[in-house]
C-alpha cells in the first residue's frame, strides 16, 4: 500500500486531480494538451541526448565502412560499433540507428 502523502505529492508534481472538475470542455481539453505537452516536453530532453549519441554511431560507422574493402552489413557495421566504442547497448538497437 502507498502511503497517502507520497500519493499525495505524485498527484501534485503531475498535475492530477481526482475531484470531479465543473470546467468547459474547452477548459479541461486545455489542461490535457497542457499536461501532454509537459510528458511529450521531459521525452523530447532525453531524446535529444539520444540523438547525439546514435550521431556519434553512425560518425564511428563510416568510419570503420571507410577502411574496409568490402562493405559490412548493418548487423556487421552495429558488432563493430559496439565493439569499437565499448556500447553497452544491443546490437540490434545500433543496427536500427545508424
Amino acid at each position: 500500500m502507498v502511503p497517502q502523502e507520497l500519493t499525495d505529492w505524485f498527484e501534485q508534481e503531475n498535475g492530477i486531480n481526482n475531484e470531479p472538475s465543473f470546467e468547459s470542455d474547452a477548459a479541461l481539453g486545455r489542461h490535457a494538451r497542457e499536461q501532454f505537452q509537459r510528458f511529450a516536453s521531459s521525452n523530447q530532453k532525453g531524446s535529444d541526448a539520444r540523438h547525439a549519441e546514435w550521431q556519434r554511431w553512425r560518425n564511428e560507422g563510416k568510419r570503420i565502412q571507410s577502411g574496409r574493402v568490402r562493405k559490412a552489413t548493418k548487423r556487421e557495421l552495429a558488432v563493430l560499433i559496439k565493439r569499437s566504442l565499448s556500447l553497452p547497448d544491443a546490437v540490434e538497437t545500433i543496427r536500427k540507428k545508424i
